[in-house]
């Protein structure tokens, strides 16, 4: 693993302090306090119980309040530059020394280690090396001069030199662990920092494509409500068509009742004319009954043209009809085309309804077709009702001619009998007209059938389609709400990844801070020199 060093615990050992070491200095600082403050009440304790003297006690505190304010002034002075800790782990050693000579035992000499342990905290070699240096001076030193270390045998003090040294290596090889186990440290914390933006750019991405989604969601419901709405209108048409159709079937067969009564009086008027041809070559004597029964052709006749016009006002409410089936197929037709056009805006998803709305313009121009037909039919009645209305109106004419000139004189028997035969060659051709007119119209009612039909199955397939519309509407709302938990996910972890983003920036924060600080300690001290 290749990492620099310095690049680990400094920017620059000369400009600023780090993290690490700004937070060493502070825990060595705060234990070195907690040492002053307590060794005081121990020595006092070794007093009260006679182990050490007044005097000895009285010194210690002393030193010890002397090392107190020392301190204090060194980490405020120095705790924010690298040279801090050079000056803290001296103080501590220098106190350690203090002890050292103040403690009347011959196992005093093992202080060391506790300062040698204390050096470990900032994980820096060179340091390291100065604590060791401080530890075998110290130790050296109080071994020769102190007196109460003199008494120790040499093989003792070669022992305790020696396991210090081999203590000073291991803490330097802490050290070096310690400095590699950090450098991982830095690595993984690199490796999670690119992790970290990765996870921004994905979130990003999701939040991106989460908006995208969501207006492809509300497009698709916008046009599904749509769609469902047009299908709804065509339903009501293709019902009202159904209504419709069910009305003029109706009328149809009560138009083909009042054709049928009609042959049947024309018929019967076919048979009177026949008994008056017969009535008038068999001569005056049947004078009187020719008279009755031209009393009865007279009045068949007014019926009859009654029954004319009741049929033409018939025709005239089926043109009306068939007006309505009309407006109704136009309708059709253009939400058939209305239907159509947003088939073709929905795309894939409209092909079906597309193919449907085809049939159903196809429908309509049949029905449009079949209704002029109709149309046609009733034109022909109308014109041929209206011939039969005219022959039937000279046919009273005739008759009232014939009674007047039977009343008058016999003379006009020649006549009447013409008369007689001409009602009855026009009764036939009324009777023939009316059974064409009964055969279209009994067509008709088929071809109404087959139309009502069409429109039921159509309706029936607008239904399954409405239905099938709204399902996907469900499921639009389905992807909406999938699409608001996604849009709960993106948020946490966006949160997550400023949470983490915050962090690095108070880090930076901090160390500009710290630098800001030591910069501004080292003008206040020029400013002071000055």
């Amino acid at each position: 693993m290749n990492i620099n060093i310095k690049e680990l615990f400094m920017t620059s050992e000369r400009s600023h302090i780090t993290d690490y070491e700004m937070l060493a200095s502070k825990l060595l600082y705060r234990t070195i306090l907690i040492l002053i403050a307590v060794c005081p009440f121990i020595f006092w304790l070794f007093y009260g119980v006679h182990m050490v003297s007044l005097s000895e006690a009285t010194a210690l505190t002393i030193a010890l309040a002397i090392f107190a304010p020392l301190l204090v002034l060194a980490q405020r002075m120095y705790g924010t530059r690298p040279q801090g800790k050079y000056l803290l782990v001296s103080i501590c050693f220098t106190l350690g020394c203090t002890l050292i000579t103040f403690v009347p035992s011959a196992s005093s000499g093992n202080i060391v280690y506790i300062y040698v342990a204390l050096s470990l905290i900032y994980l820096n070699q060179r340091l390291s090396l100065l604590a060791a240096a401080y530890s075998l001076i110290i130790l050296v030193g109080q071994l020769l001069l102190n007196p109460k270390l003199s008494e120790v045998p040499l093989l003792d003090a070669a022992i305790d030199v020696i396991v210090l040294i081999m203590v000073n290596a291991i803490a330097v090889t802490v050290c070096l662990m310690g400095r590699r186990l950090l450098s991982d440290v830095v690595v993984e914390k690199r490796k999670s920092d690119a992790v970290l933006d990765m996870v921004r750019e994905s979130v990003l991405g999701l939040e991106a494509f989460g908006q995208s989604l969501k207006v492809d969601v509300d497009r698709n419901e916008s046009i599904g409500v749509q769609l469902s709405e047009g299908l709804g209108e065509i339903t009501k048409g293709a019902a009202v068509q159904a209504e419709s159709l069910s009305s003029v079937n109706g009328s149809m067969q009560q138009a083909g009742t009042f054709l049928g009564a009609i042959s049947t009086e024309t018929a019967a008027m076919r048979q009177l004319s026949d008994a008056s041809v017969t009535a008038t070559e068999e001569g005056g004597k049947q004078l009187e009954k020719l008279q009755h029964n031209m009393h009865r052709i007279d009045d068949i006749m007014g019926e009859t043209h009654s029954e004319m016009s009741a049929l033409r006002e018939y025709s005239e409410q089926i043109h009306l009809v068939l007006e309505s089936i009309k407006a109704i197929v136009k309708n059709t037709s253009i939400l058939a085309l209305n239907a159509g056009i947003e088939a073709a805006r929905s795309g894939e998803h409209g092909r079906g309804f597309h193919v449907i709305a085809q049939e159903i313009r196809k429908l309509s121009s049949d029905a449009e077709q079949e209704m002029f037909r109709i149309a046609e039919v009733l034109t022909r009645i109308e014109q041929q009702t209206s011939v039969v209305s005219d022959k039937v109106g000279r046919g009273i004419e005739t008759a009232a001619q014939v009674q007047s000139i039977a009343q008058g004189t016999t003379s006009f028997f020649s006549s009447i009998l013409e008369d007689a035969r001409m009602v009855s060659s026009k009764s036939l051709e009324i009777e023939s007209m009316l059974k064409k007119l009964e055969e279209n119209t009994q067509a008709s009612l088929g071809d109404i059938d087959a139309i009502s039909t069409v429109i039921e199955q159509t309706s029936a397939s607008l239904q399954q389609l409405s239905a099938g519309f709204e399902g996907q509407t469900a499921s639009t709302a389905s992807i909406a709400g999938a699409f608001g938990e996604l849009e709960s996910m993106i948020t946490r972890l966006q949160s997550l990844a400023e949470g983490s983003e915050m962090s690095a920036v108070q880090e930076q924060t901090g160390k500009e801070t710290n630098q800001h600080g030591s910069h501004s300690s080292a003008e206040c001290r020029q400013a002071g020199r000055g």
